[in-house]
Order: structure tokens, then C-alpha cells, then sequence
């Protein structure tokens, strides 16, 4: 990565840093010249940190030093991402309500459930809503179009799909996809005992909404990170996600059956990546932490890939052949991150995945 990104990856690290810890930040960021501001608003929308850097920047940073016309681009996007979580909320709380009128009971996971860990909730932004219905799944989607009139897709695994007033909304059955690896059905079983505790709620406009327990999340979040990790990429945000997610739910993680967990699953070197990226570059508190082994160059590789990733091939827009091409080399590309992410060698899972894709033919353009 040349150095000049690098600095403004430092930059934006250094900004989340004093808006969402006490970690501070550093005199330098304040005098960046006009184009390095620029480059920190283009760095932070693909990262969705749009709004979380406008509070830091209206904060930390002295007025004047931000050219007028980027803090009028943050104002923007960071006005659209909070109109996109009021009506977010609406629509939980319509889905909640829904439900409950049918008997069924909803939990919601990750989304604005984790927002409520950050200062300013409505500043983190996220894509859709994820939801489960302790079993019933399939009934509350017969509901959804009978009396409704949403039509819901099962053309993925693990989860089905519908809009709800212009909000994509997915409804797990399962946690993870447990076609894409023999391991999976294992974690399912131990996620499903785990959503079986119970968690804390929220109050989401007027509505009661059950949320996960912390030992539910310690293992689903690090999971579902490491699974879009090894697949393609993730962002910053999901570090921003596991950071306060732990300060404000350490006490209440039995770390000890975590990390059997993590070892059995084979996310301990993944786990212990992330904690040393959060202690080494947002200035973590390692007392929030478990003690956990230092990999100081796989934590390098895998946040500079995070922020500037190794396989840069671009996607085919169209094409079944072209797409096909392009994940097989993307696979092949990332086999060093399935390694510290699953149990099984990763030619098992690729026959595996091809399998499950063979099952679920539109996830094969997804």
C-alpha cells in the first residue's frame, strides 16, 4: 500500500478514534491539506464511517481547517444516513408489532441494534435488517404475502428476503449458511442454544424488541465478520461494530467458553487478529479485552486488506460465465484467509460451495 494511502487510512483511524473511545487523536490530522480531506471523505463512504468522521471532524477538528465544500459533502451523506435509520426503526417496529399481533416473537440482530452502542446512533449506517423468529419462518412469510400482499424470496440460504416499505429485510432460520461447510452445522447448533437465552431489549418507537445476549453476539458478530472476511472483504465499520459491542458488553461475555468456541470453530487467529488491530491502532483498552496471542504480522496483512484489498479484480456487471470466472479467481485469491476462518481445506469447501450454489442457482450471481 503506498504510503501516502496509508496515511490517510491513519487519518481516518485516528478520527473514529476520538469520537468513539477515549483514544484520542493527534494534533497532525487537524492541519491535513484541502486534497487529504477529500481523500478522507471518498476513504470513509465505501467503509460507511461517513457520519461517524463528521462527528469527529465537528469535534476534534479546529473550524476552518476542513475545506467548506467536504464539510458540506459529510453534512449530506450523514442527513441521508440518519433519514435511512428513522425509517430503519419504523420498520422494526411495524415488523415487531406485526408479529406479535400473530403470536410470534422477534429478535433483532445486529443493524440499529448495535447503533445503540455508538454515541450517536443514528450515525451508523447499515444496508438492511436482519431479523429471526425462533422457528417461525415460514409461517410469518405465508402471513407477509397473505395478508400484506410482500412477496418473499428463498433464493438464498439460510435466510429469506422481502422488502418492507423500501426496506430490505432478511428473515434468518439459520445464523450461517450450513451448505458452505460441514463445520457450520456444528456452529448452528451452538448459536441456536445460545438465541435461546435470554438477551436485553429495546424500546424501538414504542415497540418492545428482543436483542441477543452477550455470549450470542461474542460469537455470531465474530462469525459473520470472519465469514465476509474470508468470502471478500469487510469494512472498517465492523471493527468500529466489535469495539463497542465489547466496551459495553465485556462484563457480561464468559470470554472462557468464547474462546473453546473460537477454537473449535477455528476463529481464534481471526479473533485475536482483530483485538490486536483494535488495541494496536484504535488504542483499545486491553482490560475490556481476554488475554489473547499477538500475531503482529497477520494483524498487518489483514488491516491493510481490510482498507486496500489484495484481490482487486472488479466484478463482471452480467455474464453467468464472467461472474463464475471472476469469484473462482477471487477464491483462489483468498485461500490464506479461509485458512485462519474455517475448519475444513479449502478444496472441501470449494466442491462444497459449488454444491450449495448448484441448490441456490441465483445465489451464484449474488
Amino acid at each position: 500500500m503506498p504510503v501516502e494511502e496509508q496515511e490517510v487510512w491513519s487519518d481516518v483511524v485516528a478520527l473514529l478514534r476520538s469520537t468513539l473511545s477515549s483514544g484520542g487523536t493527534d494534533d497532525a490530522v487537524w492541519s491535513r491539506e484541502r486534497e487529504r480531506w477529500e481523500c478522507i471523505f471518498a476513504s470513509s463512504c465505501p467503509h460507511h464511517l461517513t457520519a461517524l468522521l463528521y462527528d469527529a471532524v465537528r469535534e476534534v477538528v479546529p473550524a476552518g481547517r476542513v475545506p467548506r465544500e467536504t464539510l458540506l459533502k459529510f453534512g449530506v451523506v450523514t442527513d441521508r444516513i440518519e433519514t435511512d435509520y428513522a425509517r430503519k426503526r419504523r420498520v422494526v417496529a411495524e415488523l415487531a408489532r406485526f408479529y406479535k399481533a400473530h403470536g410470534m416473537t422477534m429478535m433483532l440482530l445486529k443493524g440499529i441494534g448495535l447503533g445503540a452502542y455508538y454515541p450517536v446512533p443514528s450515525h451508523r449506517s447499515s444496508s438492511d435488517v436482519d431479523i429471526f423468529l425462533y422457528g417461525a419462518t415460514r409461517r410469518a412469510d405465508r402471513l407477509m404475502a397473505r395478508e400484506l400482499g410482500i412477496a418473499v424470496s428463498d433464493d438464498v440460504h439460510h435466510h429469506t428476503t422481502f422488502k418492507y416499505k423500501g426496506v430490505l429485510v432478511e428473515n434468518h432460520y439459520d445464523f450461517v449458511n450450513t451448505h458452505d461447510h460441514r463445520s457450520a452445522r456444528r456452529l448452528e447448533e451452538v448459536l441456536k442454544r445460545l438465541a435461546a437465552v435470554p438477551g436485553r431489549s429495546a424500546e424501538v418507537e414504542g415497540e418492545t424488541v428482543l436483542l441477543p445476549s452477550a455470549d450470542f453476539n461474542a460469537l455470531f458478530l465474530m462469525r459473520h465478520m470472519a465469514a465476509h472476511y474470508a468470502a471478500e472483504r469487510v469494512s472498517l465499520r465492523h471493527l468500529c461494530d466489535w469495539m463497542l459491542f465489547l466496551v459495553h458488553e465485556h462484563a457480561g461475555i464468559d470470554f472462557v467458553k468464547m474462546e473453546e468456541y473460537y477454537r473449535r470453530f477455528n476463529l481464534h487467529r481471526f479473533a485475536n487478529a482483530v483485538n490486536g488491530i483494535l488495541v494496536e491502532r484504535f488504542r483499545m483498552d486491553p482490560a475490556l479485552l481476554p488475554p489473547f496471542e499477538r500475531e503482529r504480522e497477520l494483524e498487518e496483512r489483514i488491516f491493510n486488506d481490510i482498507v486496500s484489498p489484495e484481490f482487486r479484480m472488479k466484478r463482471p456487471a452480467s455474464g453467468t460465465v464472467r461472474i463464475l470466472g471472476w469469484k473462482m479467481r477471487r477464491f483462489a485469491a483468498n485461500r490464506w484467509k479461509h485458512e485462519i476462518v474455517y475448519n475444513e481445506p479449502w478444496f472441501v469447501t470449494f466442491f462444497q460451495s459449488a454444491f450449495s450454489h448448484l441448490i441456490k442457482p441465483k445465489t451464484i450471481k449474488g
